[in-house]
């Protein structure tokens, strides 16, 4: 059974992360057990020994607490601990493929386990903006433990936010476990429901999502506030070197940052929409950004949406998605998008202007909307919200599964 340690003080999350963890590896089919240094096992001798409950018949290795006597004398404790610790996992080795254990907080545990077991990884979390872990208030009430900060640690993590949490525990599974950057491309035409299930999906599954959309907008939205018609390509291309778009991830949520500007809010409007569209079909324009989602694509496993992303930004996807939806259905979700932030929108526009946009980027010269040969349609005209993002995630569990089945 391979083994990744969490170590760590008080406070400083790596119960978190060593949660994290399971949820991310168990994506990979993998049996995983949690174990605690100085916590009795007993959930686990009742969800995989089939125990009762009933006292007389507790699996051995967990018939003994911490006694008093042993808490109160340091080594001995040690001692007791992991030589419980090495029974256990014996014991649980042959149900699970990986184990994972936290409050490995001595240098003494450490030393013997990775003496003990070679195929170990042992990993330091860090909270930040606490000294050693804990906020001055939560220092004085607990005792401190001889943790070395300075041991040869496989990996040592500063704790500052959940997201990045996930982030930093999907780049360890993938490099430890040699699993693949899992893909999910999804194309489609306008108000096909694209971006509201590629959110929840990403969120289900814990992926990055890259609105690949909102790129364009902020480059369309440069445009219009330096007063450069989205007609004019040759000025367009003379200043796209001052243009710099950035992706940031602020509480599991992206946000567009234009020239250091967050102008997340900014890019929703009918003249943005309009000037992504234009501008999205000169080829400098997409080398520049999809340079950049290629990039995103390859360091994370990412949920792209737009309108090219299963033909030209990740051919190599591991599902590939067309939303479609009617066009009336579709002009009735934009309609009612659109007339919640303007009550004198008209319908007739909405419809003319979603034709045109449907035409542009359908018949553009570069990256034309189009359904890639591998991708799986799925109409979204008569489905719910909840109803699409199960049936993706039923074709993502399948391709997952068959992926899987090929690099064993």
């Amino acid at each position: 059974m391979k083994l990744y340690l969490i170590c760590g003080k008080a406070r400083s999350g790596k119960n978190t992360f060593a949660n994290l963890l399971k949820e991310e590896l168990e994506k990979y089919n993998k049996k995983v057990c949690l174990l605690k240094i100085t916590s009795p096992l007993y959930l686990y001798a009742k969800e995989y020994f089939s125990w009762d409950g009933n006292e007389d018949n507790k699996p051995r290795s967990f018939l003994q607490y911490l006694g008093i006597d042993l808490i109160k004398n340091k080594l001995k404790m040690n001692d007791f601990l992991i030589n419980r610790l090495k029974e256990d996992i014996k014991i649980l080795s042959e149900f699970f493929d990986i184990g994972i254990i936290t409050d490995g907080r001595l240098k003494e545990e450490l030393d013997e386990l990775k003496r003990e077991y070679n195929d170990i990884i042992i990993i330091h979390i860090e909270r930040k903006n606490c000294e050693n872990g804990l906020t001055i208030k939560e220092k004085s009430h607990i005792t401190e433990t001889d943790l070395d900060f300075g041991y040869n640690y496989n990996y040592s993590i500063l704790n500052d936010n959940i997201f990045n949490l996930k982030l930093k525990v999907q780049d360890i599974v993938k490099k430890e476990e040699n699993f693949m950057n899992y893909k999910i491309a999804i194309d489609g035409p306008s108000s096909s429901g694209k971006s509201t299930i590629a959110k929840l999906l990403a969120k289900k599954l814990s992926f990055v999502y890259v609105d690949t959309g909102a790129m364009y907008r902020a480059m369309g939205l440069y445009f219009i506030r330096n007063k450069i018609s989205c007609e004019d390509k040759e000025e367009i291309e003379k200043n796209l070197s001052n243009v710099n778009i950035n992706i940031k991830y602020e509480n599991g949520e992206q946000q567009i940052y234009l020239n250091n500007e967050n102008v997340t809010n900014l890019i929703r409007t009918d003249l943005v929409s309009k000037y992504a569209s234009v501008t999205s079909t000169y080829l400098k324009v997409r080398e520049k950004l999809v340079a950049m989602q290629k990039d995103l694509g390859n360091k994370n496993n990412v949920i792209m949406d737009g309108r090219d992303i299963g033909t030209v930004v990740l051919p190599d996807a591991t599902l590939k998605i067309f939303l479609t939806a009617t066009q009336e259905e579709r002009v009735k979700r934009r309609y009612k998008e659109l007339k919640e932030k303007d009550s004198n929108i008209l319908k007739e526009d909405v419809e003319k202007e979603m034709i045109e946009r449907d035409y542009r980027d359908s018949h553009r010269k570069n990256s034309p909307l189009k359904k890639a040969e591998d991708a799986i349609e799925v109409d979204t005209t008569n489905l719910n919200i909840e109803e699409v993002v199960n049936v993706i995630l039923n074709l993502f569990n399948e391709k997952r599964g068959n992926c899987n089945e090929e690099i064993k």
